[in-house]
């Protein structure tokens, strides 16, 4: 037997749950060496310098 819900879940109370459930940008600081675009702390992996 499977679980099954005790009252409809209404169209809006869905959507505000949902909202939270979005994919965030990654984001990019440029290498203070290479100026090439890395993530913050980490390796750079163009020229392995540590931000």
């Amino acid at each position: 037997m499977a679980a099954t819900p005790k009252r409809r879940i209404s169209n809006t109370r869905r959507k505000h749950r949902r909202v939270n459930l979005k994919i965030s940008k990654v984001q990019t600081v440029p290498c203070a060496k290479c100026k090439k675009e890395t993530r913050s702390h980490r390796l750079c992996a163009n020229c392995g310098t540590y931000n």
